[in-house]
């Protein structure tokens, strides 16, 4: 049953051209991403932000909730309208909420929550929430590595697309796709603080159920590098940004298992290539099957390329052709010995590495290191629900690249003399900058600095680091304003 259905979905992919067409006349939503702030913008010029404090203090004159309660509340300012001040859902216990930030969706006008909700001294989580204008949506919890641990740092970048599926009488109708993209910092039992991410897949608005967590360090195999160890101020200084398209994100950060800056790539497959890699998967079981495999490869190989074209009419030419090539080569390599299941699930990792390679939105991002490597292979998750009547559910791809891998620069910053490190990569993840502000010159290991009248900051060349330089504050320009010019440079 499962297979009918998808195989119904691949003939209906046809019509790919037709998305392109809907996606040019505003029929549906091309690829796009957000990114969180403190603040965020709707599509009606509404201005949404969001506040961490006691209820006595957001809310004076209620009495519903003790005054020394401490919660979150959004605020909403719209054009020539009265301010709209909102308790966030379920934050009026007896944890303590902090590090909120706020993405906002224009296709669906929902405003995304994400906050760390402090359970006590040692316990905390992570909590994500929407509103969408007339209600809150449940929220959704994310434990993290263990629940036992502190999280801190967490950021979140939202990407959003549009594809075609087919409903059980194989009308073709369109579905949407939104990703909220969680990364944070996390202390481990040994002291130190690791990395994580967690992808929210919402379908047509709907969450998933289930989004798994990936420990981003696992991606530097490298040996640790013999800088100075690193600090926790650095370890915290996190980033997570849009990569090239609206379909990937950059999450940046150091390594205190490495001491090496490093940056991993995270892209969200199109959901007709994790289509296209099952229905071929069924087929070369089915036909396997048919023809006496291990006997008869070359005629199990000349029908799975048959089937390669007919059901890969989402794609373009050459990469059904690479998918035909791949498929048929593999086939015929076979020594027989392979069983048909495990040469099936081959089969659909072939195609699967190959949409990476060939496909719009697989990655391409330099890979950057002191010394000189190859790039690391990429390594594909996928996040599905489970069994929906019986039958697997639909599972999201996302592919996940190591960028770039650095020492930690010589700046001074692990010396205590320094406040506010922030880190910031490009979409291409080809360039990173620290910049920091550094406390009264002359105090030890100031790190070069102009002093605390300044941000001072360095950005990776080539393999190495360019000197300090500084942005003097006065004048119109303050450290935030300043942090935000030198985020532009970068991207």
């Amino acid at each position: 049953m499962h297979e009918a259905n998808e195989m119904r979905k691949l003939r209906i992919f046809g019509l790919f051209w037709g998305l392109l067409w809907a996606i040019a006349a505003g029929l549906l939503a091309p690829a796009a991403f957000a990114e969180q702030r403190d603040a965020a913008v709707g599509g009606g010029g509404e201005l949404y932000t969001v506040q961490a404090d006691l209820f006595g203090s957001l809310f004076p004159g209620r009495t519903d909730v003790d005054p020394a309660t401490p919660v979150l509340a959004l605020d909403i300012a719209r054009p020539g309208g009265p301010p709209q001040r909102l308790l966030v859902p379920e934050t009026n216990g007896t944890s303590v909420e902090s590090s909120p930030s706020v993405v906002f969706e224009d296709a669906t006008k929902t405003v995304f929550l994400l906050w760390e909700t402090r359970v006590d001294s040692t316990t905390s989580l992570l909590t994500l929430a929407s509103y969408d204008g007339t209600r809150w949506s449940d929220q959704i919890k994310i434990l993290g590595n263990t629940a036992l641990a502190i999280k801190t740092s967490p950021q979140m970048v939202l990407t959003r697309d549009s594809y075609l599926d087919a409903a059980p009488d194989g009308v073709p109708f369109a579905r949407t796709r939104t990703v909220l993209h969680v990364v944070w910092a996390e202390q481990s039992p040994s002291g130190l603080y690791q990395v994580f991410y967690s992808p929210v897949v919402l379908q047509d608005g709907v969450y998933l159920g289930t989004n798994p967590i990936y420990n981003l360090n696992s991606f530097d195999q490298g040996p640790a590098s013999p800088a100075a160890a690193t600090s926790p101020g650095l370890a915290r200084a996190l980033t997570l940004q849009g990569g090239q398209d609206g379909q990937s994100v950059v999450a940046a950060f150091t390594s205190q298992l490495t001491n090496r800056m490093m940056s991993v790539a995270v892209n969200v497959l199109p959901r007709q290539l994790g289509i296209y890699a099952d229905v071929m998967r069924a087929k070369a079981i089915e036909i396997g099957s048919r023809v006496g495999y291990p006997s008869n490869r070359q005629t199990m190989a000349n029908q799975l390329g048959a089937a390669a074209v007919k059901y890969g009419g989402a794609f373009q030419p050459e990469v059904v052709q690479a998918v035909v090539a791949r498929v048929t080569a593999t086939v015929l390599r076979s020594d027989g010995t392979t069983s048909l299941q495990v040469l099936a699930e081959g089969l659909h990792s072939v195609i699967i590495e190959i949409g990476v390679r060939l496909g719009g939105r697989g990655v391409r991002y330099p890979f950057a290191n002191s010394t000189p490597a190859a790039p690391p292979a990429p390594f594909i998750a996928e996040v599905g629900s489970g069994l929906i009547d019986g039958n697997p559910a639909p599972t999201h791809l996302f592919c996940f690249q190591l960028a770039f891998t650095y020492p930690i620069p010589a700046l001074g910053l692990d010396a205590g003399a320094v406040d506010g490190i922030q880190m910031f990569v490009s979409p291409a993840a080809d360039s990173l900058m620290l910049a920091w502000q550094s406390r009264p010159a002359g105090s030890a290991g100031d790190g070069g600095s102009a002093g605390p009248g300044a941000v001072s900051f360095a950005t990776t060349r080539g393999g190495d680091w360019t000197p300090v330089y500084h942005l003097q504050l006065g004048g119109g320009m303050d450290a935030q304003h300043a942090y935000r010019v030198l985020e532009q440079k970068v991207r």
